[in-house]
């Protein structure tokens, strides 16, 4: 579909014709609907495998292996953070198949080439740590993503009945609960600030930054990860 998007803003740039209008114009809505789509499978996919595996018929298989809980529950997340990767990695490359054009694409190029250069110049940043602080930052937000669902669920099927719905309250709970302590931290920072004078002050304050938010992430991931193997071990109810 990226390939056919492509030809179809081409055609659409060469042509007049009202049919061939319509049907390019369908392909890219097409094209759009199916990334959304496939974004959407993967985080589908996240949740019903927990569900399936270890809420339902066969949770009594799984909860019989030779595993801890904390080894089910791991083997969830990496698989879901794998689908997450996976989808993030097809959903970029469609996109670049569906706007490449060798004189756009020369065009960005060379003019990347001059930012970095300007840049180089009064601005001396390891952008290999930065890259690196980037991607563990969407890492713990895969995890938490996982672990917000994983523990709504888990002690929504405590209870013996209305599971299901129980599961959602317990999210719009923890989402609640999340919105108000982050408010609550947010108005805490505002005493604080950085005086950026130099690009070693830049980098200063990016690394704080990036320091507080992994830490918050953290404490949050930990404690819905507590919740989640606690629900699973102590009060699970298959029934």
């Amino acid at each position: 579909l990226a390939v056919l998007g492509n030809l179809s803003t081409r055609m659409l740039e060469a042509t007049d014709s009202v049919v061939l209008n319509i049907i390019g114009n369908l392909v890219i809505v097409v094209f759009f609907v199916t990334l959304f789509a496939v974004c959407l499978m993967a985080f589908i996919l996240m949740i019903k495998r927990f569900y399936s595996n270890l809420l339902t018929d066969e949770g009594y298989l799984m909860f019989t292996l030779p595993a801890s809980v904390h080894g089910l529950v791991w083997s969830k997340i990496i698989v879901s953070l794998c689908w997450f990767i996976g989808t993030f990695l097809v959903a970029v490359l469609s996109v670049l198949i569906f706007s490449f054009h060798v004189s756009a694409i020369s065009s960005f190029m060379a003019q990347m080439r001059e930012a970095f250069q300007v840049l180089s110049g009064y601005i001396t940043l390891d952008y290999a740590a930065v890259a690196a602080e980037i991607v563990v930052m969407a890492l713990l937000a895969g995890v938490s993503l996982c672990l917000l669902f994983y523990a709504s669920m888990a002690v929504g099927h405590t209870f013996t009945r209305h599971k299901i719905l129980m599961s959602i309250l317990f999210f719009m709970v923890f989402q609640i609960v999340v919105k108000v302590v982050g408010a609550s931290l947010l108005a805490l920072s505002q005493g604080f600030s950085f005086e950026i004078t130099s690009p070693e002050d830049m980098m200063s304050a990016w690394h704080a930054v990036f320091g507080i938010s992994v830490s918050i992430e953290l404490v949050y991931s930990t404690a819905l990860y507590f919740i989640t193997t606690f629900a699973l071990k102590k009060r699970l109810n298959l029934e």
